[in-house]
């Protein structure tokens, strides 16, 4: 099975709000060997990120002031959760070991270090001020993963992963209107 090098925090997963630039960083291993993002790398990222997703979609259902939140919440889990299996049955005929590890490059670091200030400041929150920063972190986030996405399917070669990719945007973009949406009512 091909193993994948390239290594992000998965300890901070829950700072899904910071995921913003985690997937922008797609193609960092690959940037510094001159050349697009592999499978490995997107397909690895692309777990990563729904299993930060699912974990603040929990957060939202649990500690969400408002029933909007809550739902969205909800949504979030439902559709990371359903993406996640195409990622992983994509990964198993890919041969792909999906990984992560700590962060290597000052780069890295510092996206782990904003995961831990937002998962920080969430846990903080409390009522509307957690249901604020929630949305906040979703619209930004998501705005981040669907330029990562574009990005990486832009830059991908395999076609079963470039068709996942594109498949996933329109999602990751409803989200972010959704959240931005949500932010707005309150």
């Amino acid at each position: 099975m091909k193993r994948c090098a390239w290594k992000f925090p998965r300890a901070a997963a829950v700072g899904l709000a910071v995921f913003v630039g985690a997937f922008a960083l797609t193609g960092r291993s690959a940037a510094k060997a001159g050349d697009e993002p592999t499978a490995v790398h997107v397909l690895s990222q692309m777990h990563h990120i729904n299993q930060m997703e699912m974990d603040m979609g929990r957060m939202a259902m649990e500690r969400g002031h408002s029933k909007a939140v809550r739902n969205f919440g909800k949504r979030l889990q439902r559709d990371h959760q359903a993406n996640d299996k195409k990622v992983m049955e994509l990964a198993q005929r890919e041969r792909v070991t999906l990984e992560m590890g700590p962060p290597q490059t000052p780069e890295e670091q510092e996206h782990a270090a904003e995961e831990a200030k937002t998962q920080q400041d969430l846990q903080a929150a409390q009522g509307a001020d957690f249901d604020r920063a929630f949305l906040q972190a979703m619209e930004r986030g998501h705005a981040d993963a669907a330029a990562m996405l574009t990005q990486a399917h832009d830059q991908i070669h395999d076609e079963d992963v470039r068709h996942l990719v594109a498949a996933t945007i329109p999602t990751v973009e409803k989200h972010r209107k959704m959240a931005q949406d949500a932010e707005s009512k309150l």
